[in-house]
């Protein structure tokens, strides 16, 4: 006969349990990473100049102003086949997640069982309904939803970073294309200059004015700026292909195969603060969702080291079929609590304990390794945007002294003070100097683009999609 006094002691265990259970054995780290006040690849005056405009993170490429790059983008983002995938893991996720809610919710099940009888005469049909509900004690309801959660947080951030990286090249690849295209314009306006030097160098020649080695050194440059054509056709044919693949078509659109010029950039370095990062940056946020997932695991792990409770329910008839005729019984119903209680593993809970503790310590650290890599790739955008700007500048003022030398030149032709052969060297020098300013801008437009895609430039999310 069991005493008053310990049923009134096993309620006061079994309400202990019961609060205990509530609480969560594995919290969350702090993340607060040390990230610099300020960047050091900043030029003096950026941050007050530019204070009073946030970067345009999600519409940053409009800074180029060219309406089908625009458009590009736009179609990328609509029909990239890898965009796509990880929109589809983010589907995925969402819906492993909702199953694992499902864990810690009564659940409801009917089934029926044939049993037949030893003696071959007599055969049972059996039908029950059963419920079952698992109550996540001890932190354990908490920590799977943490894992699941960051399941989903981390697709999500996937995507991102698709889109991140997506925009980039799109930008990137329309960029190398034109470049490229003009590049070849050039190369051929250098290979004009050079067929009517040859020209001059050949009557000349006929004249006993040459030697026939400069009538040589005139055919090897010739040949030289016809050789240097196809570098350029090759790398706009490249990029135009490129671009297909990237808006999920076999072919480029035909606008791409037309000539163009490369889209001018005149916007200055955004403002802002590496701090920024943390909440902009698709790989932080993915490494924190790592560190969730960690946190969750840990939480289960502890969660095993304590007793299991569900409560379970259920209803069960079985009906006598004898000889073609059908006997009905009585239902049974049950209720009451299932307890699982560990009691001894060798040592195997503890040991899952300290690895998902090493887990989350590790995971901790590879967030920390992610913000620092992110500034540290930010910062070098930065100090390559500004050292680009810089070349640009300078090869701006050399191509104005070629200009100034051409017009020299071509007056001094008008004089008879200078000949067709002065105007064609100074010709090919003037067009030299602008390849090397092209050359000069596209490096400073990617330094741009670099910049932005270290800062996680990308139109967001719908709300439908996070």
């Amino acid at each position: 006969m069991v005493s008053i006094e310990r049923l009134r002691r096993a309620a006061c265990a079994l309400c202990l349990t019961l609060f205990a259970g509530c609480q969560s054995l594995a919290t969350m780290p702090d993340l607060q990473p040390q990230t610099p006040a300020q960047w050091r690849n900043a030029e003096t005056g950026d941050a007050g100049r530019n204070a009073a405009r946030a970067p345009d993170l999600e519409n940053w490429w409009h800074a180029f102003g060219d309406a089908r790059l625009d458009a590009l983008v736009e179609h990328a983002l609509a029909d990239n086949l890898s965009v796509a995938q990880a929109r589809s893991r983010l589907i995925a996720a969402r819906a492993l997640a909702s199953a694992a809610r499902a864990d810690f919710r009564p659940t409801l099940r009917a089934g029926t069982l044939a049993t037949p009888d030893p003696d071959a005469t007599t055969s049972y049909l059996q039908g029950s309904i059963d419920a079952q509900w698992e109550i996540g004690l001890f932190g354990r309801a908490q920590s799977t939803h943490r894992v699941t959660r960051a399941g989903v947080d981390a697709a999500a951030a996937d995507l991102q970073g698709a889109r991140v990286t997506l925009v980039a090249e799109v930008v990137r690849d329309y960029l190398a294309l034109r470049g490229a295209q003009h590049q070849a314009d050039l190369l051929e306006q250098i290979a004009d200059a050079s067929r009517t030097r040859r020209a001059l160098t050949q009557r000349r020649r006929e004249l006993g004015l040459a030697a026939d080695a400069e009538l040589a050194r005139a055919d090897a440059d010739l040949a030289q700026a016809h050789a240097a054509l196809a570098e350029p056709r090759i790398r706009a044919d490249a990029s135009a292909q490129q671009i297909a693949v990237l808006c999920g078509q076999a072919e480029p659109p035909p606008f791409l195969l037309v000539p163009g010029t490369p889209p001018s950039l005149t916007a200055e370095a955004p403002a802002t603060l590496p701090a920024d990062l943390l909440r902009t940056r698709p790989d932080i946020r993915r490494a924190e969702s790592t560190v969730l997932a960690a946190a969750g695991e840990l939480g289960i792990a502890r969660a095993d080291l304590y007793p299991r409770l569900s409560l379970v329910g259920g209803i069960t008839s079985a009906t006598t079929i004898s000889g073609g005729e059908l006997g009905f019984g009585r239902a049974v119903t049950s209720f009451g609590p299932i307890i699982d209680m560990p009691l001894f593993d060798w040592g195997a809970r503890r040991a899952r304990v300290s690895a998902k503790e090493a887990g989350l310590s590790a995971a901790v650290d590879g967030y920390r390794e992610t913000v620092l890599e992110a500034v540290a790739e930010t910062e070098t955008a930065l100090a390559t945007w500004h050292a680009q700007r810089a070349r640009a500048g300078d090869l701006r003022l050399m191509v104005a002294a070629r200009e100034r030398d051409g017009r020299s030149v071509a007056s001094g032709r008008r004089l008879g003070l200078a000949d067709g052969m002065d105007q064609a060297t100074a010709t090919i020098a003037l067009i030299q100097s602008r390849l090397e300013l092209l050359e000069a801008e596209q490096a400073q437009a990617l330094a741009y683009v670099a910049l932005y895609k270290a800062l996680g430039g990308a139109p967001p999310l719908a709300e439908a999609a996070r």
